[in-house]
């Protein structure tokens, strides 16, 4: 027997309701739960940059530097100097080099204190890194680079990773 409605009864069924919110509770899970994909993605790709940032440097130091060093002082303006714009001058690095957040302020320069960088055989490397990626446990970025570098620190918005 087919339901009539009366004449002026409009809207929609409890059932209608929940089919709604319960699509729109999936979907929300959905976004959600990759949230924490993208985050991976980009600390993977922060990574990755920094490892290409030192072997573009390691290659530079080769053609340039005998490959004994990264240059002869942290100041950026030396030209003997491995520095970020080095790299890009001589298309050691793409000629748009941006962390995964965006950001352009990445800092290279040579690392000469601390006792496993003795000589000029280190190489510092700073980027801006989103405040948040700094806080709570260590960053997977910060895990992974650690087995790779002389040292690691996040603090506040600056990863700063020292590499040989």
């Amino acid at each position: 027997m087919p339901v009539r409605w009366r004449r002026g009864q409009r809207g929609f069924s409890l059932i209608e309701l929940g089919i709604v919110l319960s699509v729109i509770a999936i979907l929300a899970a959905i976004v959600i739960g990759s949230a924490g994909y993208f985050r991976a993605a980009r600390e993977r790709t922060a990574v990755d940059l920094v490892l290409t940032i030192r072997k573009a440097s390691q290659q530079y130091s080769m053609r340039h530097l005998k490959g004994v060093a990264y240059g002869i002082s942290t100041a950026q303006g030396i030209p003997q100097n491995t520095t970020l714009t080095g790299l890009l001058a001589e298309n050691f690095l793409p000629t748009n080099v941006t962390t995964p957040w965006g950001s352009t302020n990445i800092v290279v320069a040579p690392h000469t204190a601390g006792t496993n960088c003795t000589g000029y055989s280190c190489i510092k490397i700073d980027m801006e890194v989103p405040a948040e990626e700094c806080v709570g446990n260590p960053p997977y970025f910060v895990t992974a680079l650690q087995a790779l570098s002389v040292s690691v620190a996040c603090n506040g918005t600056m990863l700063s990773v020292v590499m040989r």
